[in-house]
């Protein structure tokens, strides 16, 4: 895939391209944020050609003027509102790939006004950071990325509808009308710096270099199945931020976490183990994930009340 496609998509002046994990959505290559600030040369894409030929192919966001919306909705309905909105406010592109139906990514040009760039919950703004999927194989439904209309190594970025910041913006609050308070930005990728695992730092450091998904899905959830008396609640605090910033959306593994977890507990203890997955999801959305949390704060949410 990274071999057949990436020379004719650098031909059609795509720059940030990266190798990825195939199947999956994370980068192969360590270090690859550099690739936000500066182009891979074309022996770096040679060398990944020769080495990764099989690889997907992710954009890594900042060098291409281009903007990813991606919106992360499984129910149909409220998917169709939100793809709506979408062609409303920012107008049509002939990108927009699908991973997993109904999902969507719209990719626009940037005028060079557009700014705003994280994760709103249940959609993301890929503009100057972080880098998203432009061809692999979906992790979960192990069949390719597909899209409805163009394909990218048929447009250049030059090509694509040029939006502003003023459209982004009328973008955001009308999905924050639609989606309400679960349109809350989170930034989902950083990284903290402090020591406590309830950042999920030990976590993130066994987890990373890990090439399968699933294999870090099932290591998380055999790590709540297995946490000790006393320390279950941190436990899953510390590996919902983890799968978090690894690049997963603990909401869409909410049934799984749930049954491992509550495997933890005695019968009687079935419903507030479930409460707890609940509001750790709720926690690492609306809490957010920051470079560095606030320690007093964040551990009386842990300990305390939500």
């Amino acid at each position: 895939m990274f071999k057949f496609l990436a020379p004719k998509l650098r031909d059609n002046d795509w720059t940030g391209l990266i190798p990825l994990h195939n199947p999956g959505k994370r980068p192969l290559i360590s270090g690859w944020q550099e690739y936000n600030k500066r182009p891979p040369r074309d022996d770096e894409i040679d060398d990944w050609c020769s080495k990764s030929p099989s690889a997907g192919i992710g954009l890594a966001c900042g060098n291409d003027r281009v903007v990813g919306v991606d919106q992360d909705i499984l129910d149909p309905q409220v998917a169709q509102m939100a793809a709506n909105i979408a062609e409303a406010t920012l107008g049509h592109t002939p990108l927009q790939r699908i991973g997993r139906y109904p999902k969507k990514l719209f990719i626009y040009g940037n005028d060079g006004s557009v700014v705003s760039n994280g994760n709103y919950g249940q959609h993301e703004l890929f503009v100057i950071s972080r880098q998203f999927v432009l061809y692999n194989i979906h992790p979960d439904t192990l069949q390719p990325y597909r899209y409805q209309e163009a394909q990218p190594e048929e447009l250049s970025p030059s090509d694509l509808p040029q939006i502003s910041q003023m459209q982004i913006d009328e973008y955001l609050d009308s999905m924050s009308k639609l989606l309400g308070p679960r349109s809350v930005k989170f930034s989902q990728h950083s990284h903290g710096t402090g020591n406590s695992n309830c950042y999920g730092h030990s976590w993130i450091k066994k987890w990373s270099p890990l090439r399968c998904d699933d294999e870090i899905l099932q290591l998380a959830f055999d790590a709540l199945r297995t946490a000790a008396p006393g320390k279950r609640h941190d436990t899953l605090i510390s590996i919902t931020v983890a799968l978090a910033r690894l690049g997963f959306y603990p909401r869409d593994h909410r049934g799984k976490i749930t049954v491992a977890f509550a495997s933890a507990h005695s019968d009687g203890e079935q419903m507030e183990a479930q409460r707890q997955v609940d509001n750790a999801i709720k926690w690492v959305e609306h809490r957010g994930i920051a470079t560095q949390f606030d320690k007093v704060t964040a551990l009386g949410n842990i300990t305390g009340s939500w």
